[in-house]
């Protein structure tokens, strides 16, 4: 009978194996925090750093040195990091080089992408996401980041652990005690556009599609919870019947600013609306 405890160096790839479970690829020495991988690489967060695997060598390429890296995930364009105090930082996998053997730094590629407050904290538990759309647990709450657009909508939870993104932009998260969560992400085009209207120069110019008298709004791209903010806007056809506004996440884009109690409008004529008045 095969002895657990009994392990060895297969030579030709220089990986531990035990017996009925190998251990794939040639890492790390170090403590594994979390791995991620796609069609090409490996990406493996360790206590010194990112390590990234060639899937069909089973070999380490490149690396990062970092000491705070938490997590990792990535999308087709990019490999984003968590740490333990710096926010989220990433490399662009156009920067992937190197060889079995010849081990590239990429630490020249290493990027920030967002620290508080544009998240909820700099402390990163977890990252998980879907496309353009990133889910980070922070040690105090939920963030949901469009990575393209910069969107950001955000729930407190204290010390989330781990996080998922489905497809349908559902997002799960636990809790110490391992409870399973749910959030919705906030923000896709059909919630942030009235059917009246057209985004364009990167979703900073709204243009109407039709001359009809009937009212719709854009929400912008930004949402904010506190503090004081302002915001400039123009226009090439101001009319009489032109609204500018704020409003919640369950305001009716299909109506004016200020048509119910979830938005703020101000007319052109100076009249202020909240709540239909």
């Amino acid at each position: 009978m095969a002895d657990d405890n009994i392990r060895f160096v297969e030579d030709n790839n220089i990986q531990w194996v035990e017996d009925n479970l190998q251990q794939w690829g040639l890492l790390l020495g170090y403590d594994l925090s979390q791995i991620w991988t796609d069609d090409t690489y490996v990406y493996a967060v360790t206590i010194s750093g990112l390590d990234i695997v060639d899937i069909a060598s089973e070999q380490k390429i490149a690396f990062i040195p970092y000491e705070t890296f938490s997590t990792v995930w990535a999308n087709d364009e990019k490999v984003y990091l968590g740490t333990t105090a710096n926010g989220i930082k990433y490399i662009d996998k156009t920067c992937i080089s190197g060889s079995v053997g010849d081990w590239e730094n990429l630490s020249v590629c290493l990027t920030t992408f967002a620290t508080y407050s544009g998240i909820s904290s700099n402390v990163i538990n977890y990252i998980h996401g879907n496309g353009n759309w990133l889910m980070c647990c922070t040690n105090v709450g939920i963030d949901i980041l469009n990575t393209k657009e910069w969107y950001r909508s955000y729930t407190t939870v204290d010390d989330p652990q781990k996080c998922f993104m489905a497809s349908s932009g559902r997002g799960y998260y636990t809790l110490n005690n391992g409870e399973l969560f749910l959030k919705n992400k906030w923000g896709s085009t059909e919630t942030l556009l009235g059917d009246h209207l057209t985004l364009s120069n990167e979703r900073l110019t709204t243009t109407k599609v039709t001359n009809t008298w009937n009212y719709a709004s854009a929400k912008t791209k930004y949402a904010v919870s506190e503090g004081k903010w302002y915001w400039e806007f123009g226009s090439s056809n101001i009319t009489d019947g032109c609204i500018i506004g704020i409003g919640t996440r369950n305001a009716n884009v299909d109506a004016r600013c200020g048509i119910d109690e979830y938005s703020w409008g101000y007319h052109a004529s100076g009249d202020k609306y909240h709540g239909g008045g």
